[in-house]
């Protein structure tokens, strides 16, 4: 996951949104949707990946159990809704402060 928001610079919601629909690895692209918009609504903007990102999302992908997200709460089986500690906990798993 830190891969993903690294080479996205996306923010961590858009990240925990993210559907295998929005990743297309012939064109090398990803659609995060945000509404980080003046009226609110939800748009998605494309990001290209580079060769980390898109080596990672085909890891990602070639491993899922699921076919609608790329992150799921292993503990619900749905994605994150709520994730004030989620950077602290993986930060805290990959050894980084």
């Amino acid at each position: 996951m830190l891969l993903v928001i690294y080479h996205t610079m996306a923010r961590i919601d858009e990240i925990l949104r993210l559907r295998w629909e929005d990743v297309n690895f012939q064109k090398r692209t990803v659609r995060l949707w945000t509404r980080k918009r003046r009226d609110g609504s939800w748009a998605g903007d494309k990001v290209p990946m580079n060769e980390v990102l898109h080596e990672t999302l085909q890891q990602l992908w070639e491993r899922r159990n699921q076919n609608e997200r790329g992150f799921l709460n292993p503990k619900t089986g749905t994605r994150y809704l709520h994730h004030p500690k989620l950077m602290r906990t993986i930060c805290n798993r990959a050894g980084v402060r």
